[in-house]
């Protein structure tokens, strides 16, 4: 595990990021693509600690999040025994493929597209720590992938933006350290697609406009998993806006 960098306010306050999970605490909430198929998530809820019945209900939430003509959805996911999921809307659904276009990637030798929904991606990263934060108001938060597959550039900058800026404004905030999952499909490559990212948001400074955000149970939203809505949080977060 390596602490690449810090990010947030120039007092010294802030998040620090972490390449690698061998130091990240086991009950970390960790924070995941919504995709169902050969991704983390799956992988996440393969340990002991997840009951069948649990698992199949939060695949089933995974799955609505995807085909939901709606965004940009965040669930937080509370079982009880530290059993904590951030789930991210995927890339590859209906509503990111409606208003950003099919996410491609490229099979030869790993070379997967590098574009990506800005400000998609960048409240993710705002949104995901700020109710991350507000809901376990734990000091580790783990970061699995955000998208349908790695880490491309552009959505590495933007959601590093949205981080930055939540820590810019929160210097007191519980939540200081953000431990990046290394290696394989899901995780980060190497250390320099933080460094890269961070050294492009150097040219500009952080700046932040709140967008509406609405919350509650699952059923509040047409999810269909009766199951989970005492344990889920949704948000919907407006990303259609444009804000300047």
């Amino acid at each position: 595990m390596t602490q690449v960098a810090q990010v947030g306010s120039k007092e010294g306050a802030g998040i620090a990021l972490h390449f690698g999970l061998d130091q990240a605490a086991r009950t970390a909430p960790f924070a995941v693509n919504a995709e169902t198929g050969y991704a983390c998530l799956k992988g996440s809820l393969g340990t002991a600690s997840w009951e069948a019945p649990e698992r199949r209900e939060v695949l089933a939430l995974a799955d609505q999040m995807r085909a939901s003509d709606e965004g940009l959805w965040l669930a937080m996911v509370d079982f009880p025994g530290e059993k904590r999921l951030c789930l991210i809307q995927t890339n590859r659904g209906r509503f990111y493929e409606a208003h950003y276009g099919v996410h491609h990637h490229h099979s030869d030798r790993d070379h997967h597209s590098e574009r990506g929904w800005r400000d998609f991606y960048s409240r993710v990263g705002y949104y995901l720590v700020d109710h991350a934060s507000g809901t376990w108001e734990e000091p580790e938060l783990v970061v699995g992938h955000v998208t349908g597959f790695g880490w491309p550039r552009e959505v590495t900058v933007a959601f590093l933006d949205g981080v930055r800026s939540w820590s810019a404004l929160n210097p007191d905030a519980v939540l200081t350290e953000m431990y990046f999952q290394d290696g394989g499909g899901c995780g980060m490559r190497s250390t320099a697609q933080i460094l890269d990212a961070l050294k492009v948001l150097d040219e500009y400074d952080a700046g932040w406009v709140n967008v509406d955000v609405v919350k509650g149970p699952p059923r509040d939203f047409g999810f269909e998993t009766p199951a989970l809505d005492a344990y889920v949080t949704m948000y919907k977060i407006d990303v259609e806006t444009q804000v300047e």
